[in-house]
């Protein structure tokens, strides 16, 4: 069942999403979506079909107070590329760096992108499938990343987010400094490859890398001010 409690921490079974922790938005979002079809979940529709918008923000609020617990990698062979895609993409593919919206730790942004962290491996794997697929209707950012990625890619991705985790409380200058790597790469580093291999001039890519660096900057210091405390 979907909607199982989450007092007591349980990560679950591994077919159904952990939502404790999840930003309430995001819940609402879906919950939204499964009532108006949208999204499509048989349980979830029928669950759904039930509840008013207050409902939705009372179950929303309930999930999002709660703290899983922490989930691992399990598969070692995959775990570098995994990692690679997620906070550097798939240059070769034009697959943008997971870490660029979901946050190099997986905590995603609040109302835009969901915690990612933690999540069970096999369930990650599954919704991207279905973006790519085309099961998975919802989101059109993510059908079209979906639509790259090749069953070994998600599955890495899908493995590495459920070990990911940068605690509550961490110092600014730590937030700042990984989210202003990951953010830099994501941004400036994967578009060099354009002058290094297709013949793009130098100087269009020193500008973009300006740009990127400052973009890199901005997007750490926003990190890590409204990184929770």
């Amino acid at each position: 069942m979907l909607f199982r409690s989450a007092a007591d921490g349980s990560r679950g079974a591994v077919t159904n999403p952990i939502l404790q922790g999840q930003h309430p938005e995001y819940l609402v979002k879906q919950l939204t979506e499964f009532k108006a079809g949208k999204r499509v979940n048989a349980v979830m529709n029928g669950m759904a079909a039930t509840l008013s918008e207050a409902d939705m923000k009372n179950v929303a609020a309930f999930y999002a107070s709660k703290q899983a617990k922490p989930g691992a990698s399990k598969n070692k062979d995959t775990v570098l590329l995994g990692e690679k895609i997620y906070r550097g993409g798939i240059a070769e593919k034009q697959v943008p760096a997971c870490a660029g919206c979901h946050s190099p730790n997986g905590a995603g942004i609040p109302a835009q992108y969901p915690r990612l962290a933690g999540q069970h491996s096999d369930y990650t794997e599954l919704q991207l499938k279905n973006f790519r697929d085309g099961i998975r209707k919802n989101n059109n950012v993510m059908t079209g990343v979906a639509a790259k990625m090749n069953d070994r890619e998600i599955k890495a991705v899908a493995d590495y987010v459920a070990g990911l985790v940068l605690p509550q409380g961490t110092p600014y200058r730590v937030v700042f400094r990984l989210v202003s790597t990951v953010a830099f790469t994501a941004y400036a580093v994967a578009i060099w490859q354009m002058s290094i291999w297709y013949s793009r001039a130098w100087g269009s890519t020193l500008r973009s890398t300006l740009d990127g660096l400052i973009y890199a900057l901005v997007t750490a210091g926003a990190f890590g001010w409204l990184w929770p405390r």
